[in-house]
């Protein structure tokens, strides 16, 4: 089954947030990660995470485990189905910069996201994943 992949990367200083390039009507805010390339569609979500990181934020992921899984959506485009898998990144590499297909990247408080859920700002299963991590978040706590 065909997959995306992303990441929830929390800081002291707030979540990761990103926007692409590109020309679309409304630049929405979204969590950093994407599809496999072709010849990565074997591959286990987990590393196809870790390139898309290094790719659109250049910082160097560990391997998400199992106990870092946020949350699975089931999707249909068309007669295709698909995963969308959200993982927490615990440990990483490196300081946040946008690579050439993102255009700006951004930490964001837990209220400043959550007031751009509300503005309608962030990729809607982008929103449900991070409403997801800071649900499970609190009641760990």
């Amino acid at each position: 089954m065909d997959f995306a992949v992303f990441g929830v990367l929390e800081t002291k200083n707030g979540t990761l947030l990103v926007q692409e390039r590109g020309n679309f009507a409304k630049k929405m805010w979204k969590l950093p990660g994407g599809r496999p390339t072709e010849e990565e569609r074997d591959y286990p979500s987990e590393w196809v995470l870790q390139r898309e990181f290094h790719d659109e934020v250049r910082v160097i992921i560990l391997e998400p485990q199992q106990k870092d899984f946020i949350l699975e959506l089931l999707k249909k485009r068309g007669e295709k189905e698909y995963k969308i898998l959200f993982y927490r990144v615990t440990h990483y590499s490196g300081d946040p910069l946008p690579s050439n297909e993102i255009e700006k990247c951004q930490l964001f408080s837990r209220d400043e996201i959550r007031s751009m859920i509300k503005a309608g700002e962030i990729v809607p299963d982008h929103a449900q994943a991070l409403g997801a991590y800071f649900d499970k978040a609190a009641s760990s706590i």
